[in-house]
């Protein structure tokens, strides 16, 4: 099954290194690349760390949703963090690690 996310419309001068003999009328352009739809987290020192997927997360829940699919990427030893994790978890590991739990 193919999926379109979104379309953008570009100029032919923002694609570098296209030579074409006539005037281009549209490009086709594919991404590709292997990733889920679920949600992603880490689990670490006893807990789960949304790693991606947050915006997904709160837009389920306005809908009423409270079970979803997620993919759990079990992480032995912190040093792992550098290589899986993303953002500020990655650059922040103690604010998820060792603050106090929140409970919902």
């Amino acid at each position: 099954m193919i999926s379109v996310s979104r379309r953008r419309t570009r100029s032919p001068d923002q694609l570098s290194g296209f030579v074409s003999s006539g005037r281009p009328f549209a490009y086709i352009v594919l991404g590709i690349g292997y990733a889920s739809n679920y949600l992603n987290a880490l689990q670490v020192d006893g807990r789960l760390i949304l790693n991606n997927g947050s915006h997904r997360a709160y837009a389920l829940r306005d809908i009423g949703l409270t079970h979803v699919p997620c993919l759990v990427q079990r992480i032995s030893r912190r040093d792992e963090m550098d290589l899986v994790a993303s953002g500020d978890v990655q650059n922040n590991p103690d604010r998820y690690l060792k603050a106090p739990a929140r409970h919902f």
